[in-house]
């Protein structure tokens, strides 16, 4: 009897070290869509919508608040009082996270209420990215009157991500 606990205990242990061995191989740094056009997903299961709803919401929100703090860069660029160095670098990020935030949601499973949502949002995040790309040429090419008008363009993304946002807040 005794041996067979002992048997037992140890098949287990091994499973479980191999669980682990596993799971610590196979996790990779970045998730990246497998297919986002055609609607393939790194999840199998739709989040609730409630949970869903939150995700995006937090996601929207980092996004936004990488938009506001670039429009922060461009006025300062604009009033000479920042380097357009550093604000080269921010944006540089910045563009990393926002396709981070992009990839997230292209891999996500949507709740079934929030497909359209997730397509308007998506449309909005690659808009709002697309100015950032925008606002680091301007920065590179030392144009003030580029760096303006696309700190106004960052501006009314931030209002439409902050609209869209308010869907999931509902």
């Amino acid at each position: 009897m005794l041996k067979r606990k002992k048997g037992k205990g140890v098949l287990l242990l091994s499973a479980l070290g191999l669980l682990l061995l596993i799971g610590g191989c196979s996790r990779e740094d970045e998730i990246k869509p497998q297919d986002a056009e055609k609607g393939q997903y790194a999840t199998l299961t739709a989040m609730p919508a409630h949970e869903y709803a939150v995700y995006m919401a937090k996601e929207i929100n980092v996004a936004v608040n990488e938009m506001e703090s670039r429009v922060i860069d461009a006025r300062n660029v604009e009033k000479g009082s920042y380097p357009k160095k550093d604000a080269v670098k921010n944006v540089t990020s910045s563009l990393k996270r926002m396709d981070s935030i992009i990839d997230e949601i292209d891999v996500t499973l949507p709740a079934k209420s929030y497909e359209d949502d997730r397509k308007d949002c998506l449309r909005l995040l690659k808009n709002a990215r697309e100015s950032m790309k925008e606002f680091r040429d301007a920065l590179a090419r030392s144009n003030s009157s580029e760096i303006k008008k696309t700190r106004v363009l960052m501006l009314s993304d931030i209002n439409a991500l902050t609209s869209v946002a308010n869907v999931f807040y509902q």
